[in-house]
């Protein structure tokens, strides 16, 4: 019989585990879960935005955005980057209702916009929503400063919402 030295032993089994552990591994199911995203690169930034619009419809210069706002609650809903205004409206207005299901029809729309910004401006008197309203422009300063001026009366106006979408 032949004997062999305790680290030749601890070798060999530590290479019989090895291999075992290789061959399960490499008939292994893979898994369900989607991959790991890989790590960005750089100037990639456009390309990600512009999977993201084309997985939601937008594609430049067809991006349209939404805002819908409930005055009786104060509640504002916005959306951006969907292919038609119709679906930018209709979902901004359902999120709005399922937010605020005790206020049947009290969910409006506020503005909507193509390859640009939008915002909605309020003003209150005593704790309550006097006037509220809804302008587009192409930059988020313009279209707050437009929404803000297209509400009169006396009291401090306020921006409730803005949303731009993809422009480029």
């Amino acid at each position: 019989m032949h004997t062999f030295s305790l680290p030749l032993r601890v070798a060999g089994l530590l290479a019989a585990v090895g291999a075992l552990l290789a061959t399960l591994l490499a008939v292994a199911p893979t898994s369900s879960a989607a991959p790991a995203e890989p790590a960005p690169v750089p100037g990639a930034d456009a390309q990600t935005a512009e999977r993201t619009n084309a997985r939601l419809g937008c594609r430049v210069p067809r991006c349209y955005g939404a805002i819908a706002v409930n005055p009786r609650t104060g509640d504002a809903v916005w959306g951006y980057n969907y292919g038609t205004k119709k679906r930018a409206v209709s979902t901004v207005l359902n999120r709005c209702k399922k937010r605020n299901p005790d206020a049947r029809g009290a969910c409006k729309r506020a503005v909507w916009v193509r390859n640009g910004c939008a915002a909605v401006a309020w003003r209150g008197r005593n704790g309550a929503l006097q006037e509220w309203a809804g302008r587009a422009a192409f930059t988020k300063k313009k279209a707050i400063r437009k929404a803000r001026n297209a509400v009169r009366g006396p009291g401090k106006v306020k921006v409730w919402s803005w949303v731009c979408t993809s422009r480029r």
